[in-house]
């Protein structure tokens, strides 16, 4: 039910319209703004601020872009309730986005400003989205708190909308920790409140739910009679909530074992899914038909149901991993700031530490003044005295150039630290990515016993890949305390390619990768042996990664005078003359690219391909086109 939970809180931010069709309205309030003098004033921000608030679940990328407007408009003439309504605007957009982070970011500037103009409005909406976020991050106690203060508000502020979704919030949170008998309560709350002031959509909305908490609690005649009351809601028809409504009473008819009928109200609820596109409704009104076909011997019909849900499931699967990964990325904001919060307090700690020493080189000078001034009366003791002087200068010339020494290599070694993260940080990525993604194949139980063996298999080996990775990254590192310095030695490159080839072993194999490793009779070449396996493994990841399924890798070596060249050819996907420009001179989004498999990176590996090749003496070459492969040649020396 996570999915469908997420879906009901994207309409539950207290903001859901009623009334007029909505593009009725925005085509209205578009005209306002198109025939608006050309003064900025309040009005003009109430404008744009309702313009804002009907895109929301329509376009929230226009949403952001006119809510920016009002921001700026009502920050320019001091308009602090239109303020605040525009970056309330500015979360709920990015909340329907997935974007936890700038959400909560925006909201927290909402509650700030409707703190300081006590605007219990503001503040209501503030804390319903707060509790919103940490549903979104499976923390339902902790939203319930919030959810609780946000009720007092917008009981305070008497603003009817948000008082509905709240109840509705409530009510779905309680149920999420199975306290079926409260959700009940302020669902039936809710439901009255909705009745009472006509906001049939919330209405509707507490109705389904009403149902589903009965459906879980085994009252299958009750949870019936509340999903027929949202059919025949007269007020208020919505495409997605009927499909919502016929699904439960299929599922409900089903567990009866009246498979005809459960195939019925099945089809109705897929036929409202697919009006919306509703992934979600959809999937479970397949599940349902495909379970009812089996129950009532329909094998065709009941294989075809299957077909299909996997292909709406599998969509469904990619979007929740885009949501979890915007909710490691909140979580990791709100680290930050922890992070930095702490730091704030050691350079206050730091700064105290400073006063402290400016007093005491303050009176250390005082008392170089009054000793001066005493060399001075005490004439006959000047020549001994400035002995002394300039025997304590000398020292502390020493002590400073000591220093200095010592500030020099803290800072060289701090450099090897960075450079020492960034290099595990990269070759890790890949491996774990990999193994999480084993293990949530496993853990889904939706493979074969003998598929189960396979994967093991590639667990393994995968595991054995990340050991062998980390012995050389430990010792690679070991012997780098003093700064990253080449230590080359003679080596022969093939016996250094053709280990690495079998790290990669399962990648090739998993992209059906042809791979052809071409050897000659000579390969002895100078260099570090840790930096060249650094250096290569880098080049095979990349070629790995940007080789489509059945594409080919191959490895050849070339001599030349007092030189040997390997070449590390792909049939890839290529880059363009601007990307080969950046290669060797920038990390991050200027140079970094998925891979034909989707695989992510940070552009760093070539960086340290470059650095480690650069201080080894191997020069590089590289040839590409897009869409016909790259080839990177490297070009050592031979040993003498």
């Amino acid at each position: 039910m996570l999915e469908r939970l997420f879906c009901f809180l994207l309409l539950n931010l207290g903001f859901i319209y009623s009334g007029f069709p909505q593009s009725s309205i925005i085509a209205k309030l578009r005209a306002e703004f198109n025939n608006y003098p050309g003064t900025s004033d309040t009005g003009l921000v109430n404008i744009l601020n309702s313009l804002s608030t009907e895109y929301t679940f329509v376009k929230p990328d226009s949403t952001i872009y006119f809510a920016g407007k009002s921001r700026q408009i009502a920050h320019s003439i001091n308009f602090s309730l239109g303020e605040v309504r525009a970056i309330a605007n500015l979360a709920k957009a990015y909340y329907v986005k997935g974007s936890y982070d700038l959400s909560l970011s925006y909201t927290l500037r909402a509650k700030s400003i409707s703190e300081k103009i006590n605007d219990k409005f503001g503040l209501a909406f503030v804390y319903n989205n707060i509790g919103l976020i940490h549903l979104t991050q499976n923390k339902v106690r902790d939203g319930i708190k919030v959810l609780l203060t946000a009720l007092n508000l917008a009981i305070d502020s008497k603003n009817i909308n948000i008082q509905a979704a709240v109840y509705l919030n409530l009510g779905i949170a309680y149920a999420e920790i199975k306290q079926h008998a409260i959700a009940l309560k302020y669902l039936e709350i809710g439901l009255d409140h909705s009745k009472k002031h006509k906001l049939h959509t919330y209405a509707v909305m507490i109705l389904n739910r009403l149902a589903e908490n009965y459906y879980k609690i085994k009252q299958f005649e009750k949870a019936i009679e509340y999903y027929q009351y949202v059919l025949s809601y007269q007020d208020f028809r919505s495409d997605w909530e009927h499909s919502f409504a016929y699904s439960g009473i299929a599922r409900i008819e089903l567990e009866r074992g009246n498979s005809a009928v459960s195939i019925g109200h099945a089809k109705k609820a897929l036929h409202y899914a697919k009006l919306v596109n509703a992934k979600y409704d959809i999937s479970r009104s397949l599940q349902i038909l495909y379970a009812a076909y089996a129950e009532a011997g329909d094998y065709k019909n009941a294989f075809e149901s299957l077909e299909l849900e996997k292909l709406y499931r599998d969509s469904l699967f990619n979007e929740a991993k885009e949501k979890e990964i915007n909710r490691l990325n909140l979580e990791q904001k709100i680290a930050e700031n922890r992070k930095l919060l702490k730091l704030i307090d050691q350079n206050k700690e730091q700064i105290r530490i400073n006063e402290l020493i400016i007093r005491i080189v303050a009176g250390l000078a005082v008392f170089l003044l009054i000793l001066t001034i005493l060399v001075f009366r005490y004439y006959r003791q000047k020549s001994k005295l400035n002995m002394i002087l300039v025997e304590k200068s000398e020292q502390m010339e020493i002590q400073n150039e000591l220093i200095r020494d010592q500030n020099m290599q803290l800072g060289h070694l701090n450099k090897t630290k960075d450079q020492l993260f960034s290099i595990i940080g990269h070759d890790l990525r890949s491996p774990f990515g990999n193994m999480l993604q084993l293990m949530d194949l496993m853990r889904s139980g939706i493979i074969s016993e003998e598929e189960l063996r396979g994967f093991l298999d590639d667990f393994y080996e995968k595991v054995s890949d990340m050991s062998y990775m980390l012995d050389n990254l430990v010792s690679w590192a070991g012997s780098q305390q003093q700064g990253i310095k080449p230590r080359p030695v003679n080596i022969i490159l093939y016996d250094q390619v053709e280990p690495l080839l079998k790290m990669f072993k399962s990648q090739i194999k998993e992209k059906r990768i042809k791979l052809i490793h071409t050897g000659i009779a000579d390969t002895h070449v100078y260099g570090d042996p840790d930096h060249v396996l650094i250096i290569i493994r880098n080049l095979l990841v990349n070629a790995i990664k940007f080789t489509p399924a059945g594409g080919s890798i191959s490895i050849s070596y070339s001599s030349g005078a007092g030189s040997l060249s390997i070449h590390i050819k792909d049939s890839g996907v290529g880059m363009s003359s601007e990307k080969i420009r950046w290669l060797f001179k920038a990390a991050g989004k200027e140079i970094s690219t998925h891979g034909t498999d989707n695989e992510k990176g940070t552009g760093i590996g070539l960086l340290l391909v470059k650095q480690f090749a650069d201080e080894n003496g191997i020069g590089i070459e590289v040839c590409s086109e897009e869409q016909k492969g790259t080839e990177f040649v490297l070009h050592f020396k031979r040993t003498v």
